[in-house]
């Protein structure tokens, strides 16, 4: 099913989030059907990263649900003067359905070895609601050009592989061989480069310790592949030489 479609009319949008008159519900009808495929979409891909291939109907819902509480806080965070609201409600499912997904693997005892964040830091409110800004920027445009000027050959084939294309660290070591420690380590100096960069662009310099979690989603979020959705950038590009050695 293709999630690219044109927007919502603002009116509509503005009716939907914040309006108080009887026609606000029907104007909410009318987003719920317009987005819920990028919803749908935006699902998946948090079910896909997290391992989660089951009841994914379910996540869905969830998802809305929580996008709806407490009288649409969440999505009471679009500002129409930054950007479409294809963008920033497909980021704020996506999230919503990482957390939702990591708590359901949890409760089943699932492998989470390969998650790379916690349902804590995705439920934060600050976290929310620096996703939200987040969604609403073009931090994640920026930060993949200066990824592309300024990363070497094996960082940028980590970038590409490990987090856009969401493949294994281990099987990427065995297929260019190199050593599976190492790339971990140098996958973890990799995260922390670029939320050095995301904060700075965000101008988030002078975080406190309770800004941590923040932080962390902005990272999970960037490198779990937001920049597939629709209209977002290209990732990064093919490195022409990508290294063999050991870090």
């Amino acid at each position: 099913m293709s999630t690219h479609r044109e927007e919502l009319d603002a009116d509509v949008i503005q009716e939907a989030l914040w309006g108080q008159s009887p026609g606000s519900g029907r104007a909410f009808a009318r987003l719920y059907r317009h987005y819920e495929a990028l919803v749908r979409y935006s699902v998946a891909r948090a079910a896909h990263r997290t391992g989660h291939f089951h009841r994914v109907d379910e996540l869905r819902q969830d998802v809305w649900a929580r996008m709806l509480a407490k009288d649409r806080k969440l999505l009471r965070y679009y500002k129409p003067e930054s950007g479409p609201m294809g963008s920033f409600i497909a980021r704020i499912a996506y999230q919503q359905g990482l957390h939702a997904a990591i708590r359901e693997r949890r409760k089943s005892g699932g492998d989470m070895r390969q998650v790379d964040v916690s349902p804590e830091w995705l439920e934060d409110e600050g976290a929310s609601q620096f996703i939200a800004d987040f969604a609403q920027s073009d931090v994640y445009r920026k930060l993949m050009e200066r990824a592309n000027a300024e990363l070497d050959d094996l960082d940028r084939l980590v970038l590409r592989e490990v987090h856009l294309n969401q493949r294994r660290c281990s099987d990427l070591a065995l297929e260019c061989g190199l050593n599976v420690q190492a790339l971990y380590k140098r996958n973890e100096r990799l995260k922390k480069r670029l939320v050095a960069w995301g904060e700075q662009l965000l101008g988030r310099a002078n975080r406190s310790e309770d800004d941590m979690s923040a932080s962390t989603v902005l990272v999970v979020l960037l490198l779990a592949g937001l920049g597939a959705q629709p209209s977002a950038p290209h990732a990064v590009a093919d490195s022409s030489h990508q290294e063999r050695t050991n870090p």
